[in-house]
């Protein structure tokens, strides 16, 4: 058994389903550059190839070859490929790491091999709508598949339940990876991107020429576009972030370099937590290796580092230098 993965036919049949719904889509730039920004770089791109060259890391899958292998073929749904382990981690880690800041969760059902009961594969679903109950979760989205079904020339569906899917997925069968509760949880991050979505960027009605070459009358641009600078990091406040594009005119340099390194601190975060949802999983399913990854800075070196840059004690370059990868 290779990391490329076995036929799917050996597996059970998922009862989820994959949705053709964009529940991910942003149409602001901001709330783009925030949910991507996060992402990056919680792991290096590869063990050989850091950020910054900087600093030493180890990651490694502990366990038997057998286990290893296994482990690779539970997540061969999300198509990382490497021929090393330290190589495969990062893609790996990086690869849930971005996927999890798109929309705050992520979502698989877990599938048993048919011939043999110790072998699994994760199938992801998603959908606009997923319920979580005690006993499992509920599915709910479009059937593009079925289409609607119409009555004659009547331009309206016959009967609109038939344009849906509906799916229970057990808990037992499901692995569910939710933005971290020590920074505010999925529901709050879906919040933050929902209001960076509608509010992160100044209305075009109001910043815009109409159709007769005029803007509005009485529009201050400027007033309004520090508003939208303070409105957007007031949001962020805390993953310490430095939006993309934006303009330093609002912001002292000590203000730049803390809130570099509390965005460090949000990935140390992330980071943790991914590898605990991982080893959490291979301990359920009784695979039987772990993911560690050392060399890194933790949350807790972080905030010493923040501490001594509060007080005084470190210089910006120090401090940025301590945080980078």
């Amino acid at each position: 058994m290779s990391n490329s993965g076995l036929n799917k036919d050996i597996f059970e049949k998922p009862v989820s389903y994959r949705s053709h719904a964009d529940v991910s889509r942003r149409r602001n730039l901001y709330a783009n550059f925030f949910r991507e920004d996060l992402a990056r770089f919680v792991m290096p791109h590869t063990a050989s190839r850091s950020s910054t060259g900087a600093k030493y890391f180890e990651a490694k899958l502990l366990g038997e070859k057998e286990d290893c292998e296994k482990f690779k073929q539970l997540l061969s749904e999300l198509g990382v490929r490497h021929r090393y382990d330290a190589d495969y981690l990062c893609d790996l880690i990086n690869k849930i790491s971005s996927n999890l800041t798109n929309s705050g969760s992520l979502y698989f059902e877990v599938l048993r091999s048919k011939i043999r009961p110790n072998l699994h594969m994760l199938h992801r679903f998603n959908s606009p709508k997923i319920y979580n109950f005690f006993f499992a979760y509920l599915q709910i989205s479009k059937n593009s598949d079925s289409g609607y079904v119409y009555d004659g020339d009547n331009d309206e569906p016959k009967n609109k339940f038939l344009n849906y899917k509906f799916a229970f997925i057990s808990r037992k069968k499901a692995w569910v990876v939710n933005f971290p509760e020590s920074l505010g949880g999925k529901r709050n991050y879906k919040k933050i991107l929902s209001k960076l979505d509608k509010h992160g960027d100044m209305p075009d009605e109001f910043s815009l020429p109409d159709s007769s070459g005029r803007t509005v009358e009485g529009f201050d641009f400027k007033f309004a576009s520090k508003n939208t600078v303070v409105f957007r990091e007031f949001l962020t406040k805390n993953f310490g972030y430095n939006f993309r594009g934006s303009s330093d005119e609002y912001i002292t340099e000590f203000l730049m370099v803390h809130r570099y390194v509390k965005h460090h601190i949000t990935k140390s975060i992330i980071r943790k937590h991914i590898i605990d949802e991982l080893n959490s999983l291979t301990l359920r399913l009784g695979i039987k290796t772990n993911v560690v990854v050392s060399g890194l800075p933790s949350e807790n070196y972080l905030r010493a580092v923040q501490y001594k840059l509060s007080n005084r004690r470190i210089s910006f370059k120090q401090a940025m230098d301590e945080c980078d990868y």
